[in-house]
């Protein structure tokens, strides 16, 4: 129907849809889910997921009910890469589902949750760890002033995961997030 959505669905005959555990994180996508039909009237439920900007990337009409719950996230699910969909160390998919109506082995067949005893993550396939690691912190950050742009570059210390850049005009606190880099290096402005 032209949403671009990853999950789509148009004159179904089911009235409640359940998303629970579960990655929805395209870039190309206009909306990450898409509800078109009117008739029966949906339920959207969304429950311990990450879903790229949250409910704001769900289409739905008017006869359809989102219950989008604050278990959700929207934050980028740290991937091993982009064409290999397991969680790195640093995710913060690790640890963040729910055991409820979750299978006992992931996409490959490894035990869920890992460590046994912890949570469940969320996504296909589950991590060994329980939570995840701190990333490690950038060193030599270099912070070029040009016109009426900034530009900051980093060392990232073996770290290869989604950089959030965030500013304060108050020292330690306050933090505000501008941007994001899978590099090294940022532009604002």
């Amino acid at each position: 129907n032209g949403a671009g959505a990853i999950i789509n669905f148009t004159e179904n005959s089911t009235a409640f849809v359940n998303i629970k555990n579960s990655i929805l994180w395209n870039e190309g996508a206009i909306y990450e889910i898409a509800i078109a039909n009117q008739f029966p009237p949906t339920v959207l439920n969304v429950d311990n997921s990450i879903v790229r900007n949250e409910a704001d990337d769900i289409l739905a009409l008017q006869t359809t009910t989102v219950n989008y719950s604050n278990t959700n996230m929207g934050y980028e699910p740290s991937f091993i890469s982009e064409t290999d969909f397991k969680l790195s160390d640093y995710s913060p998919a690790l640890g963040a589902g729910t055991s409820d109506g979750a299978p006992l082995k992931d996409i490959i067949g490894n035990d869920r949750p890992l460590p046994a005893g912890s949570t469940p993550d969320i996504g296909a396939y589950e991590n060994a760890l329980g939570s995840p690691l701190a990333p490690p912190s950038p060193s030599n950050l270099i912070a070029e002033a040009g016109n009426q742009a900034v530009t900051l570059s980093w060392e990232q210390n073996g770290f290869t995961g989604t950089t959030l850049i965030q500013r304060s005009i108050t020292s330690g606190s306050d933090y505000v997030t501008i941007g994001t880099s899978t590099g090294n290096t940022f532009v604002n402005g």
